[in-house]
C-alpha cells in the first residue's frame, strides 16, 4: 500500500499560515490601527465636552440675562372656534313692499364757472330721502336693512294700519361684512302689521362705476389746452350686485322685491331717465327740475336705475306695444349713429319675449 496522508496531531497555529515576512508586516500594521482609534476617541470626547459646555453656558445666560425679563409664554391655541363668522344675510322678520325714493344729484353737467382760475364749481354731492313700506312677518323690535357710505338722519317708523308713530330709540351702522343699518325701536312691531321707515340721506358720487357714479365725455372740439367748455358730465347708476345700499337705505337682497316710486330732482336743461316711464316733469325754481316716474313692477334693488344727463335728443323705434327711445350726445344723434340701435331694439325685444314666453312689462324702454 502507498503512503497515506496524515494531519498534524495538534490544531494549526498562525505560524502555519503566515510566512516570516507576513508576520513582520502584520506586526508593523498594528501600531497604526491603534493610533487611529485613539485619535477618534479623543475627537469624540472633545465634541462631547464642547456640547456640555455649550448647554451649561446657554442655561447660565438665560438665567442671568433673559430670565429677569419675564418673557410672555407661548399662547395655547384654542381647541374650538372662539367666535361665529359674521352674519351677512338680513333676518326674515320684515318683507319690503314699496319704496318711495327722492334723489337729487347736485352734479353740474358742464362747468359753468371757474373759481380761482383752477377750481371748477363741480360737486359730487347727492341728497334725498326714502320711505320703505314693509310687512312684519315676525314680531321684532329691531329693523335691519342695508346702508353703506351714506349719512343718515330723521329716522321715523309709522304704523301704516293705525297711522301712529313707533318710537325710535337709536340707530347705528354696523361696519362688518353685512353692512347693516340697525334701527332699535321703543316698542316691538306686531306680526302681520304694515309699517314704514323714513330716512333722509346724503352721499358722494364716485367715478368707480358702482352705485351712483359720474361719467365724463366731450362734446365738440376744445379751443385750447385745458378748455373745459367741451367737457360734459352725467350721473348714472350700477347697482349690481349689491350697490343699491350706496344710493339709498334698502333691503338690498335679490329675493326682497318691491315696487319703486321714484322722483328725481335735477338741474335745468337736463333730462332724467329711470326704470319706468315718466309721469310728469316741471321746474320748481330757476335752477331745479322735478321728474316723477310711474311705479315700477315689483323688482329687486339691483335693478333700480336712473340717469341725469344732457342727452335730450332721441331717436324713436318703429311703433309697437313698447315705446322704445334711444338717447345720446347731440352730435351723435345728428350724425345718425343711433339709427341702427333704434331700428333693431324692437326686434331683439320681441325675440326674447318669444324665447322666454315672458312679456316686457313696461310701456317704455329707454337706451343711452
Amino acid at each position: 500500500m502507498g503512503r497515506e496522508a496524515t494531519w498534524p496531531a495538534s490544531a494549526p497555529t498562525s505560524s502555519d499560515f503566515f510566512s516570516p515576512l507576513d508576520r513582520s508586516e502584520a506586526a508593523a500594521a498594528m501600531p497604526k490601527e491603534s493610533g487611529f482609534s485613539k485619535a477618534f476617541a479623543g475627537a469624540f470626547v472633545f465634541l462631547t465636552v464642547s456640547v456640555v459646555v455649550g448647554i451649561v453656558t446657554m442655561v447660565i445666560f438665560y438665567k442671568t440675562q433673559i430670565g429677569p425679563l419675564h418673557p410672555t409664554p407661548r399662547p395655547t391655541p384654542p381647541s374650538v372656534t372662539t367666535s361665529l363668522p359674521p352674519v351677512t344675510r338680513l333676518p326674515e322678520h320684515l318683507l319690503p313692499q314699496r319704496y318711495r325714493v327722492v334723489l337729487q344729484p347736485h352734479l353740474y353737467t358742464r362747468i359753468v364757472e371757474v373759481v380761482n382760475v383752477t377750481s371748477p364749481n363741480q360737486t359730487m354731492l347727492f341728497t334725498g330721502n326714502s320711505s320703505v313700506t314693509f310687512l312684519c312677518v315676525r314680531s321684532t323690535s329691531v329693523v335691519y336693512l342695508h346702508s353703506e357710505g351714506l349719512e343718515l338722519s330723521g329716522a321715523a317708523v309709522t304704523d301704516q294700519d293705525s297711522g301712529e308713530r313707533v318710537g325710535v330709540s337709536w340707530m347705528k351702522k354696523r361696519e362688518d361684512k353685512g353692512r347693516f343699518l340697525e334701527v332699535q325701536l321703543g316698542a316691538p312691531l306686531a306680526a302681520g302689521g304694515n309699517y314704514s321707515l323714513f330716512l333722509a340721506f346724503r352721499g358722494t358720487m364716485t367715478e368707480d362705476l358702482y352705485g351712483l357714479y359720474v361719467s365724463r365725455y366731450s362734446e365738440g372740439t376744445p379751443a385750447y389746452e385745458g378748455d373745459t367748455d367741451t367737457e360734459r358730465f352725467l350721473a348714472a347708476t350700477q347697482m349690481e350686485p349689491t350697490d343699491a345700499r350706496r344710493v339709498f337705505p334698502c333691503f338690498d337682497e335679490p329675493a326682497l322685491k318691491a315696487v319703486f316710486d321714484v322722483t328725481i330732482v335735477h338741474r335745468r336743461d337736463t333730462i332724467a331717465l329711470g326704470n319706468a316711464d315718466m309721469k310728469d316733469s316741471y321746474m320748481v325754481d330757476d335752477d331745479w327740475k322735478v321728474t316723477h316716474f310711474h311705479p315700477t313692477p315689483k323688482m329687486s334693488t339691483y335693478l333700480f336705475a336712473f340717469t341725469v344727463s344732457e342727452f335730450t335728443k332721441s331717436a324713436s323705434s318703429p311703433p309697437g306695444r313698447v315705446d322704445i327711445k334711444t338717447y345720446g350726445r347731440s352730435d351723435a344723434i345728428d350724425a345718425g349713429h343711433a339709427h341702427y340701435a333704434a331700428a333693431v331694439t324692437g326686434k331683439i325685444l320681441k325675440f326674447y319675449e318669444d324665447y322666454f314666453q315672458i312679456d316686457y312689462e313696461q310701456r317704455t324702454l329707454g337706451k343711452i
